[in-house]
């Protein structure tokens, strides 16, 4: 029998998702530090302002000195944990995994980057010795996708599969039945880090766009060829380019994307992670116990044990564990729409046994 908990015994309500605003009670909500920091957007991880807004939570929450941040993109969570430095309020150090067939630990500069889950109860050695303990000086932040859930390398094609489950879900209710080969041929050529300059890497963006070339609203092929030739660079100029009947149901999801992102709304597809949330749900904790390993790790999203352990012996300690998320909350919260609970409310198989 594999243990099951949920992600807030971890983080008992310190987390935020994309939109910035905790779950614990009494923090200030972003349009709250929007204001004391004289922001005019809403930055993600890239930007030194996401940093800023961490450093300002943090403040609120207790008088810490390190921060030890555990993620599993360099580019992603490797800029938090550079500008979270830069900003020099911290002893900062970060660990990013991702799971590979090498085994190997390297440093670079504050950041060690790790290739086996199993290797992160021995980094926190490494970072004893190096002067990061973990105590009630100490703050330990946790991304949670495919590193607190869906391990990187491990496990992370569940989380995919969420999202794909919403995309084909939404597919079938405005275009018919799908061809499974088809659409997965669509989504893995829009789904590439060599389209992030156009996609910003937004599950939002592919989406619909993967919708569109379904719909053979327009070609694949042929938006490939003018992106590379420089043609398509914002997603709003694209979408101002297709025409769909005011009748088809595919209308009305592309005038959602183009009023949410001429609006600058960081989620420009509200229906798509709607439909993510209940798919996410659908993946956790759903398949017997006694199922393939293989096609436990492909299918169902679990919680990395060895993050969690980190979690535990931080608690223990007398460290804070804060969460982030890059999913909206939409994706993430029920906030009463149904009767699913939330994603980090939910019981989850820990994985190994």
């Amino acid at each position: 029998m594999y243990k099951r908990d949920k992600l807030n015994t971890i983080f008992e309500d310190y987390i935020v998702f994309r939109e910035l605003n905790p779950l614990k009670e009494g923090l200030p909500s972003f349009s709250e530090l929007k204001k004391q920091l004289k922001l005019d957007f809403l930055p993600r991880k890239k930007d030194i302002e996401y940093a800023k807004v961490l450093t300002s939570l943090f403040k609120k929450i207790g008088d810490f000195e390190k921060v030890i941040y555990f993620g599993d993109t360099y580019l992603n969570d490797g800029s938090v944990i550079k500008n979270l430095t830069e900003l020099d309020e911290y002893k900062v150090f970060g660990v990013i995994t991702e799971e590979r067939e090498q085994d190997y630990i390297k440093f670079k500069g504050n950041v060690i980057l790790n290739t086996k889950w199993r290797n992160l109860l021995p980094i926190l050695e490494i970072l004893e010795r190096r002067g990061f303990l973990l105590d009630e000086k100490t703050i330990v932040v946790i991304d949670i996708d495919k590193t607190f859930i869906g391990a990187r390398g491990r496990n992370n094609k569940a989380i995919d599969k969420a999202r794909m489950d919403a995309i084909r879900s939404i597919i079938e209710d405005t275009l018919g039945e799908i061809e499974e080969d088809r659409f997965d041929y669509i989504y893995s050529r829009l789904n590439r880090r060599n389209l992030h300059p156009f996609t910003g890497d937004n599950q939002d963006i592919v989406a619909i766009m993967s919708i569109i070339f379904y719909g053979d609203y327009y070609a694949l092929g042929r938006f490939i060829r003018e992106f590379y030739a420089g043609k398509w660079r914002e997603p709003l100029e694209f979408f101002n380019a297709i025409t769909i009947s005011p009748n088809e149901k595919t209308y009305k999801l592309l005038e959602e994307v183009k009023e949410n992102l001429s609006k600058k709304n960081p989620t420009a597809f509200p229906t798509f992670r709607e439909r993510e949330f209940s798919c996410t749900i659908k993946r956790i904790d759903f398949l017997p116990d006694e199922s393939d390993v293989g096609k436990l790790l492909k299918e169902e999203i679990l919680i990395t044990r060895e993050v969690y352990e980190v979690g535990l012996i931080a608690k223990k300690k007398g460290a804070l564990v804060f969460g982030l998320s890059d999913k909206p909350e939409l994706s993430s919260i029920s906030k009463g729409r149904d009767k699913s609970t939330s994603i980090h409310l939910k019981q989850a198989k820990i994985f190994p046994k």
